[in-house]
């Protein structure tokens, strides 16, 4: 599969837009969370695919949301979210329910009694089950995630994004590692949460992604145990996509996860269609790695740049509307 042809040049990458205004700023929170869980509902079809062959003859470009042609989502069809969007539909309600204010120990509480409800139909993952294990030997909510080296937990913090709008970042920056940290205790996952969260703020006060993401890393991540993964990726535009990926590495980790997602948000970062496409073509853990695209790319161009199609066929966006509403 191959959209390479639309990228962005580097004066589009670098460009500051005029969004600096409380009803800008709701308009480009709002395209975050909702890029960031539409782009998981389209991950779905494909997510722990590694053959991106298969991928091409089962789904082709992946223009649609798809049920899931691998066997780790039983029960979810197109248009359902990932185990990873399901916990962020889980954030959203509890920030909803906490007058937009990010409340760890309300989230613990909906968080396991959601996960342990014998009607849910998510996949529950090894850092969730281990978090769950930590609890019941007595952790607490700060001290109980696993040590799991995952991406996935930096792409919930798209509800925090919204909520923290118009707060400052280093508010949002806060409220971020400890939603993170509650499930992936990992000093690595916990740096990029900070990053990305860093990045996020900037996209929906007015720059654009791949500047947000390049003066982030100046001004935080320069001398970090995650400032060569940074490099990596964001240097890495003018190749090939899928190839960047399988070289980079497709699976959970944040290892290969990190630098593929910034890959595609530098190459792309002007069209969200075209970025999600490639991320769900290329395979692997590609849940993990749109929910951090679309936050980028929905907080950069709004939902006005997320198809209507996808937008429609999302169960849950009547249920997303319901919560905003409420912040």
């Amino acid at each position: 599969v191959s959209t390479q042809s639309t990228g962005t040049n580097k004066t589009s990458r670098n460009r500051i837009l005029p969004h600096t205004s409380s009803n800008g700023r709701d308009k480009h929170a709002r395209g975050a969370l909702l890029g960031s869980l539409i782009a998981d509902s389209h991950a779905l079809g494909a997510h722990w695919v590694y053959d991106s062959n298969q991928i091409a003859s089962k789904l082709g470009k992946v223009t649609e949301l798809h049920a899931p042609i691998s066997s780790y989502h039983p029960g979810k069809s197109a248009g359902d979210l990932t185990h990873y969007g399901d916990q962020t539909l889980w954030l959203l309600k509890s920030l909803a329910e906490n007058k937009g204010t990010f409340n760890l120990s309300a989230y613990s509480k909906l968080w396991f009694t959601t996960m342990n409800d014998s009607n849910y139909l998510g996949y529950r993952d090894g850092a969730s089950k281990t978090t769950i294990a930590n609890h019941g030997k007595g952790a607490g909510d700060e001290d109980g995630g696993s040590q799991s080296d995952d991406l996935s937990p930096v792409g919930r913090i798209s509800p925090l994004v919204y909520s923290y709008r118009n707060l400052g970042e280093e508010e949002l920056v806060k409220a971020a590692i400890s939603q993170s940290k509650f499930t992936h205790n990992n000093p690595e996952v916990l740096s990029i949460t900070e990053f990305i969260a860093r990045a996020a703020f900037r996209v929906i006060h007015g720059q654009a992604p791949h500047h947000a993401l390049r003066q982030v890393a100046s001004e935080k991540f320069a001398s970090s145990s995650i400032s060569s993964l940074i490099e990596a990726g964001l240097s890495s535009s003018e190749e090939n996509t899928l190839e960047a990926l399988t070289r980079f590495g497709k699976s959970c980790s944040y290892k290969g996860g990190l630098p593929s997602v910034l890959h595609i948000v530098s190459k792309y970062q002007d069209s969200y269609e075209t970025a999600l496409m490639e991320n769900a073509a290329a395979g692997g853990d590609s849940a993990s790695r749109g929910l951090i695209i679309g936050l980028l790319l929905g907080g950069h161009l709004t939902d006005k740049g997320i198809p209507d199609r996808w937008r429609s066929s999302l169960k849950s966006h009547s249920l997303i509307e319901e919560y905003l509403s409420k912040l």
